[in-house]
């Protein structure tokens, strides 16, 4: 049996509140996260976000990281500390072009 916070935890649904989103978004995924289901999760993140018309909403799974963008090598063997080589560069980016610090492509 679970204790209640891991039933919150597991039962907690994430799309009423991305229902809501109008903000610029910048989602990011490791496909090989063991926690979150990350195609899944990117497909009903998009889907709660078209529902809004937020236009500004950029996804990226990056193919051999894990939940907290840690490497991985073989499926659950996670090459802690490291992480995705382009994850911080990636989030800087998005930054400076949302905030407009970066020209626009």
């Amino acid at each position: 049996p679970l204790d209640e916070v891991s039933k919150k935890y597991i039962l907690f649904d994430p799309i009423p509140y991305w229902n809501k989103i109008k903000i610029p978004v910048l989602a990011i995924w490791g496909e090989m996260d063991l926690v979150v289901p990350a195609k899944l999760s990117m497909e009903m993140i998009n889907k709660a976000l078209s529902n809004t018309e937020n236009k500004n909403a950029e996804f990226e799974l990056y193919k051999n990281s894990g939940h907290g963008m840690s490497l991985v090598g073989k499926p659950g063997e996670r090459d802690f500390p490291r992480l995705e080589p382009e994850f911080h560069k990636r989030m800087v980016e998005w930054l400076k072009k949302t905030t407009g610090l970066l020209p626009k492509k």
